[in-house]
């Protein structure tokens, strides 16, 4: 229940694109600061046991993973998206040819039901994916495997004079700042691929570490346990999800 406060928050007072969930009131409507939203599902003035806790939501109370990922003019809180992560992370061990790996894997899904496409969230393809990540602990990253229509196993390689270990953390089209996002890209997966992906099993991004790197060691974003991900659709969708590390 509380998860959900942000996002009505927001829709009933829209911040600055992009600039939500900060912990400053300064993005938002002016009318904002007076309203703080309270949620409760009534069970204890009902006579009874509440089954979720009660939760208050104002503009001035910092989300997790706010400012994820750094772009200001894509629908980071948007929940229409046709693509959902998996709500868990699995470690796994992934099998090329002959080769073995293990891995940390997310899974990409289709939102179900598939809602109603915004305007800010029309594309039905995926086009990459970031990952919240400790961008000082990067050299912990082996590879990263897809896992589509085949399993595609990359591994960093320096371009343009940019180390290798730096070029999946340079925001693309930003410059060559090394930040706190694991970019994978191209994924460029529609809505038909990913369905049939999931039904095997697959449509899967996971991440190879060096051993005795944990992946909850790399996650940020302010939930012990939890990694944060974003599924980017288009230059204007790219809503943020979290998945347990199990």
């Amino acid at each position: 229940m509380a998860a959900a406060l942000p996002a009505v928050y927001d829709n009933l007072f829209p911040p600055a694109a992009g600039a939500g969930g900060s912990g400053s009131c300064v993005a938002y409507p002016a009318t904002a600061t007076s309203y703080r939203l309270h949620a409760s599902d009534g069970g204890a003035l009902a006579g009874g046991s509440a089954r979720f806790s009660a939760a208050d939501y104002d503009c001035s109370k910092p989300r997790p993973a706010a400012g994820f990922p750094p772009d200001l003019t894509c629908s980071r809180d948007s929940p229409v998206s046709a693509f959902v992560l998996r709500t868990t992370v699995q470690n796994s061990t992934v099998s090329i040819l002959t080769a073995r790996y293990q891995a940390y894997c997310f899974g990409i899904q289709l939102a179900s039901p598939v809602p109603n496409a915004s305007s800010s969230c029309a594309s039905n393809r995926v086009v990459n994916a970031a990952f919240y990540l400790n961008a000082t602990m990067r050299s912990s990253l082996t590879s990263v495997i897809l896992r589509g229509a085949t399993d595609q196993r990359r591994m960093p390689t320096a371009l343009g004079g940019v180390p290798s270990e730096d070029a999946w953390w340079l925001r693309p089209g930003g410059g060559r700042v090394v930040g706190n996002s694991l970019w994978v890209r191209p994924l460029d997966w529609n809505v038909d691929l990913t369905r049939d992906l999931v039904a095997r099993n697959r449509a899967e991004v996971c991440l190879e570490l060096r051993p005795g790197v944990a992946l909850s060691d790399l996650c940020l974003g302010g939930v012990p346990g939890t990694c944060f991900a974003s599924i980017i659709s288009s230059d204007t969708c790219c809503p943020v999800y979290s998945s347990a590390v199990q």
